[in-house]
């Protein structure tokens, strides 16, 4: 017996009310058919050796196609609904490095990087309304937790506007991405920022110079002082 392969056959009818909504590989399936030509780019099942042979085989041009790609993909999800919920309203985006540790010593770029494991160091930029990765980065293992970032955040906003983001955008990022250049390239592209700052000796005597007048709550927290406390100017 074949099965239907035409969605539109397909109907979901529920007759449980512990039944929710989210029903088995439906929601995936129709999702896949309206981002795209799926069924011309995966009409058949391939080994893992034989993606990975044609992974090696890239060269820095097919890269940025495939950055290409996954760039219209992303816009193209998020019209069919797979994005924030109001891709007009406020946005707030992650940006962090992680530790992919390999174990072959023959693995080109995999390197040992401050943690003292060999692997790789990408970058990723995670949207927090909805927790989906939007840009992502391969790098070296030796690689600088905020190395090329300026690159990386103007990408993952390009990104994020060209998938319908007309809202305000805020980045977040830990101390490893505190620099002029990351400050200066999110006002330029009109994003604001929360990213952590060392706390050397010029940082602490800047916020010892701020009055104590000037500090306000951060909205959300417990009516504390200190950390929980942010000046109403920058100094």
């Amino acid at each position: 017996m074949r099965a239907s392969h035409e969605l539109a056959r397909v109907s979901v009818r529920f007759d449980e009310m512990n039944l929710v909504s989210c029903a088995g590989l439906l929601p995936a399936a129709v999702l896949a058919e309206r981002g795209g030509a799926g069924a011309g780019l995966f009409d058949q099942v391939r080994a893992s050796s034989t993606i990975g042979c044609w992974l090696r085989a890239f060269r820095w041009s097919n890269v940025r196609e495939l950055d290409a790609v996954s760039r219209e993909l992303r816009a193209r999800l998020g019209a069919a609904g797979a994005g924030p919920a109001d891709p007009t309203g406020p946005l707030t985006v992650d940006l962090d490095s992680i530790i992919v540790q390999v174990y072959g010593r023959g693995k080109q770029g995999a390197e040992f990087g401050y943690t003292k494991v060999r692997g790789y160091h990408p970058q990723l930029a995670t949207l927090a309304e909805t927790g989906q990765v939007v840009f992502s980065r391969m790098r070296g293992g030796s690689a600088g937790a905020a190395r090329k970032a300026k690159s990386f955040l103007t990408e993952t906003v390009s990104r994020l506007r060209h998938a319908g983001a007309t809202g305000e955008l805020t980045v977040r990022a830990d101390s490893a991405f505190c620099s002029r250049a990351m400050i200066t390239t999110a006002g330029r592209l009109g994003a604001r920022f929360s990213i952590t700052a060392r706390q050397d000796k010029r940082i602490r005597a800047a916020i010892e110079a701020i009055p104590e007048g000037s500090w306000r709550p951060i909205p959300g927290t417990p009516p504390t002082t200190g950390a929980t406390s942010t000046p109403t100017s920058p100094s």
